[in-house]
């Protein structure tokens, strides 16, 4: 939620020369397209812009909770829009077909992204110190990297240059 706000306060400074500092509590408690996790994926809250608004953070501000079914406690702000958006959409058109180049052409015509990543199991489950991948650290197939590590005696090009 933090950080597709701060994507469309920097689009909307990019575009229009306006600061805004959009409200975070707002969408938390009145997007009810975050299958029920109260912030969600950065893409249903854009779809919950298109049709929808939030308004600034000084008209909703950051509660440090949410409360179920809590957008009533905002009836005050309905007339007070800031911003909304016209399409919520994946940068190479699909999940997974962004690239670097597409990336790029992006946030050169428009501005900035939200990006976001799987971070693994292992990211989930850190405690402190320095993060280390367990697994397959070269991010080549599975089947492929656990065969080469169990048959020594074949060749292994299997390098961190590719």
């Amino acid at each position: 939620m933090i950080a597709t706000n701060s994507m469309l306060e920097s689009r909307i400074k990019i575009w229009y020369g306006e600061e805004r500092s959009l409200s975070t509590q707002f969408p938390l408690q009145c997007n009810f397209l975050t299958e029920g996790c109260h912030g969600g994926w950065g893409l249903f809250y854009g779809m919950f812009l298109e049709s929808y608004y939030t308004v600034n953070e000084t008209d909703a501000p950051y509660e440090h909770k949410t409360v179920f079914d809590g957008c009533g406690d905002f009836e005050h702000v309905e007339n007070k829009k800031v911003a909304s958006v016209d399409e919520s959409y994946y940068v190479g058109g699909a999940y997974g077909l962004q690239s670097e180049e597409k990336l790029m052409k992006e946030i050169f015509a428009r501005g900035p992204v939200l990006y976001d990543f799987n971070a693994g199991y292992d990211f989930m489950t850190y405690k402190s110190g320095v993060l280390q991948e367990s697994g397959n650290p070269y991010g080549i197939d599975d089947f492929e990297y656990i065969w080469k590590l169990d048959n020594p005696d074949e060749p292994n090009d299997i390098t961190q240059d590719g």
